[in-house]
C-alpha cells in the first residue's frame, strides 16, 4: 500500500509541474517595424525585462521567444524609441517601433573616447566616417583626409606605396619640434613616427655616409591602420579640444574609432578593389641638340650638358623615361566577420594589400589581422577588448640627388638606358661619366631599400556602473611594434663605388604602454530636467621606449651578396641608442547643459614629465568652452542649427 501511495504521490507531482510549467512557458512571435513606414527592421534587440535572455529579429523583422504569461518584452534599436510589451496571454505581438528625435542629435568621440553631442562642445570638430576614407582606396588612411577637413594640410611625400605623409592642423605651431597631431585609437594614443636616417650606424662619427636631404623615406606608422577598419575618424583642431591629452596633442590630435560588433546573426563582409595607375604626361626630353658645349661635340669627351651640335638625322632615339616606369597595378582584399547577441558582440577582419609602384622594383604588401569583442559582463560592468597584428613588407626606392629620376632625365636619349648591364654582367656606363650619372635601371635594380615591420596593438577598457550617478572607467594598452630597415648600396654603384659596397641594417623596438582612468559623477537634474551636470576625474600614464640597433660594414666580397658578413671585418660598425620617456597626468572635467541651448565645459590638466628636470617637471594647462545654441530657441526652432562657441 505505501509503495503505491508514493506511485500515485510521484504521479500527481508531475502532472501538476507539467501543467505548471506549460502554464509558465509560451513561445511568443511576431514584427517589428517602423512606424514611419512599416519597414521590418533587422537586428532589433527583443529582451526580458530584468533577466539576462533575449533575441534578435531577422531580415524580415521576425521574431520567436519563449516566455512565461508574467514576462514583459522590451524591444530596442538604435535611433528609435524603446518599447516594452506585457506578454499576458498573447503569442504573437507586432511592434512599430517609433523615431528617436533625440538619439539623432548628432554625436562625435572627443578626447579620451567620451562620446558628446557637437551641439554641445565649445570648439571646433570635424568627423569624417570611415567609410568616406575607405572610398579613397589609399594604402595609407591619412592621405584620405586630404581636402575633407578645413584647416588640415596633408602632404604625401611621394606616390610611391609606403611612402610617408605629413599632417598638420592649423599650420605650424613649432619651429624646432614636432607638429604632427596626436594619434589616438579606441581611446589610447599610438605611435605615428617616422624613422630617421639618422638610426643607421653609418650616419654615426668621422665620415659619416648618410643620406642627406630624406635620399630614403620610411612609412609613418600610422599608416598600419587597415582603412576598412575605421568607423569614424574625429579632428580636434585647436589645443583646447585636445587639453584632456596633455602636451603630446599640442598640435591637435586625430581621434579613430574602430567598428565593432553588433548583435544578431553571424554575418560575413567580403570586399575587394583592383586599380591600375598609369602615368599619362611624361616630362619633355629635347631630342635635337647633342651632348657638347658652345655648339660643339667631341666624341669620347662630350659633356653631360646639352649645348652640342644637331644630332645626326640618322640617329636612333630611346624613350627612355617612359621605358623605365610602368603600370602600377593595386589590389585589396577585405574579410570580415560579425556577430553576437545582447550580452557580447563580436568583429573578426583580416585585409590584404599589394601595392606595385610606378618605379620597378617598388611596392608594398600588407597583411592587417584585427578583432573586437564587447561584452556586458553583468547589470553593472562590461568591457570592450581590440587586437591588431600587422605586417607590412616594403621596397622603395632611392629619392633625390640618389634617386632614379634626375639620373633618367639626364641620360642621353640616343641610348638605350634598359640595357644597364654588360656582357660580362657588370655596369654599363655610358662613356667616361660613370661618376657623374648612374644608370637608373641599374639603380633599382641593383641598390636595395626594404623596410619590413611587425605590429601589435592591444587595447582593453572596462567600464563600472556603480550606482546611477557614478560610472568608474579603466583602459590600458600596449602598441608594440619591430621595424627591420635594410639599405645596400652596390658596390658598383655611385654612392658605393668609393667603399666598394655599403651595407646598413637598422632594428627598431618600439613599446607605448598607455594606462588611464577616470570617475564620472553625474548629478541629479534641476529646474524639471534642464539643469544637467556632470563631472569627470582621472589620471593617464604614458611610457614610451624605443630602441634600435644598427650595424654597417663595406668593401664587398661579393658584390650581389647582401649580408653584413659579406663585408669588410675592418669597416664594420655598430650603433645602439634607447630613448625612454614617461609622462603622468591628473586631470578633470566639468560639464553642464541649460535646456540644450546653454553648454559649458570646463577642464584643467596638470603633467609631470620625465624630460624636465624633477624639480620643474610639472605644469599645468586650463581650458574653457561655451556654446549657445540660439537656433534651439522656440521662434528658431525648425531651422538648422547655429552655434555660438567661446573658448
Amino acid at each position: 500500500m505505501m509503495k503505491k501511495l508514493q506511485c500515485y504521490l510521484w504521479g500527481i507531482c508531475f502532472l501538476l509541474f507539467h501543467f505548471t510549467a506549460n502554464a509558465q512557458s509560451t513561445t511568443v512571435t511576431g514584427t517589428v517595424t517602423a512606424a514611419s513606414d512599416n519597414s521590418p527592421l533587422p537586428g532589433v534587440t527583443v529582451a526580458v525585462k530584468g533577466q539576462p535572455r533575449g533575441t534578435n529579429t531577422d531580415v524580415d523583422g521576425k521574431f520567436s521567444i519563449s516566455v512565461a504569461p508574467s514576462d514583459v518584452l522590451v524591444f530596442s534599436f538604435i535611433g528609435m524609441k524603446p518599447a516594452e510589451r506585457p506578454v499576458g496571454t498573447n503569442t504573437v505581438i507586432n511592434v512599430a517601433l517609433q523615431a528617436n528625435a533625440e538619439s539623432l542629435s548628432e554625436v562625435v568621440v572627443t578626447a579620451l573616447g567620451i562620446k558628446q553631442e557637437k551641439k554641445a562642445l565649445g570648439y571646433a570638430v570635424t568627423e569624417v566616417k570611415g567609410a568616406t576614407i575607405a572610398q579613397t582606396q589609399r594604402e595609407n588612411f591619412v592621405n584620405g583626409l586630404a581636402g575633407r577637413v578645413a584647416g588640415v594640410e596633408v602632404n604625401a611625400s611621394s606616390g610611391l606605396p609606403g611612402s610617408s605623409s605629413s599632417i598638420v592642423i592649423r599650420g605650424i605651431s613649432s619651429l624646432s619640434g614636432n607638429n604632427q597631431p596626436l594619434f589616438v585609437v579606441d581611446g589610447l594614443p599610438i605611435s605615428n613616427n617616422t624613422t630617421s636616417t639618422g638610426v643607421f650606424a653609418s650616419s654615426i662619427g668621422a665620415g659619416a655616409k648618410s643620406f642627406e636631404n630624406r635620399g630614403v623615406d620610411f612609412t609613418n606608422r600610422a599608416a598600419d591602420i587597415n582603412p576598412e577598419d575605421i568607423e569614424s575618424i574625429t579632428v580636434l583642431k585647436g589645443p583646447e579640444a585636445a587639453a584632456l591629452y596633455g602636451i603630446e596633442a599640442a598640435s591637435g590630435a586625430i581621434v579613430i574609432t574602430t567598428k565593432r560588433g553588433q548583435a544578431g546573426k553571424a554575418r560575413i563582409n567580403y570586399s575587394n578593389s583592383f586599380r591600375i595607375d598609369r602615368i599619362v604626361r611624361y616630362p619633355e626630353i629635347q631630342q635635337k641638340y647633342d651632348r657638347g658645349i658652345n655648339g660643339y661635340t667631341t666624341e669620347g669627351d662630350e659633356s653631360l650638358s646639352y649645348f652640342g651640335a644637331p644630332y645626326p638625322s640618322e640617329v636612333q632615339f630611346y624613350d627612355n623615361v617612359k621605358n623605365f616606369f610602368q603600370d602600377a597595378f593595386t589590389q585589396k582584399h577585405n574579410l570580415a566577420f560579425t556577430g553576437g547577441n545582447e550580452s557580447a558582440q563580436y568583429r573578426i577582419s583580416g585585409s590584404f594589400t599589394d601595392a606595385q609602384g610606378f618605379i620597378p622594383n617598388t611596392g608594398l604588401e600588407r597583411i592587417t589581422l584585427s578583432s573586437a569583442i564587447t561584452a556586458k559582463l553583468n547589470k553593472f560592468m562590461s568591457t570592450d577588448v581590440t587586437f591588431d597584428y600587422t605586417r607590412s613588407d616594403n621596397d622603395q626606392a632611392f629619392r633625390g640627388a640618389g634617386g632614379p629620376l634626375l639620373q633618367l632625365l639626364r641620360w642621353p636619349s640616343n641610348d638605350d638606358a634598359s640595357n644597364y648591364l654588360t656582357p660580362s654582367g657588370n655596369r654599363r656606363d655610358f662613356g667616361a661619366y660613370s661618376t657623374a650619372i648612374e644608370n637608373p635601371f641599374f639603380n633599382v635594380n641593383k641598390n636595395i631599400f626594404n623596410s619590413l615591420t611587425d605590429r601589435y596593438r592591444l587595447n582593453a577598457s572596462l567600464t563600472t556602473d556603480v550606482t546611477d550617478w557614478m560610472k568608474l572607467v579603466g583602459q590600458a594598452g600596449v602598441d608594440y611594434y619591430t621595424e627591420k630597415n635594410t639599405i645596400v648600396r652596390h658596390p658598383e654603384s655611385n654612392a658605393g663605388r668609393s667603399y666598394g659596397g655599403i651595407f646598413d641594417q637598422a632594428l627598431i623596438t618600439n613599446r607605448n604602454l598607455t594606462f588611464q582612468y577616470y570617475a564620472q559623477f553625474t548629478a541629479p537634474t534641476l529646474f524639471n530636467d534642464k539643469l544637467r551636470t556632470d563631472l569627470k576625474v582621472g589620471s593617464t600614464v604614458y611610457d614610451w621606449n624605443t630602441f634600435s640597433a644598427a650595424a654597417t660594414g663595406e668593401q664587398f666580397m661579393a658584390p650581389d651578396l647582401y649580408s653584413i658578413n659579406n663585408t669588410a671585418l675592418t669597416t664594420q660598425r655598430a650603433y645602439n641608442n634607447l630613448t625612454q620617456r614617461r609622462l603622468v597626468g591628473a586631470w578633470g572635467s566639468f560639464n553642464a547643459s541649460y535646456n540644450d541651448i546653454l553648454f559649458l565645459t570646463l577642464t584643467g590638466r596638470n603633467d609631470w614629465s620625465s624630460t624636465l628636470p624633477v624639480q620643474n617637471n610639472s605644469f599645468f594647462y586650463p581650458s574653457a568652452g561655451l556654446s549657445f545654441v540660439f537656433t534651439e530657441l522656440e521662434p528658431f526652432q525648425g531651422s538648422k542649427m547655429y552655434c555660438l562657441m567661446v573658448s
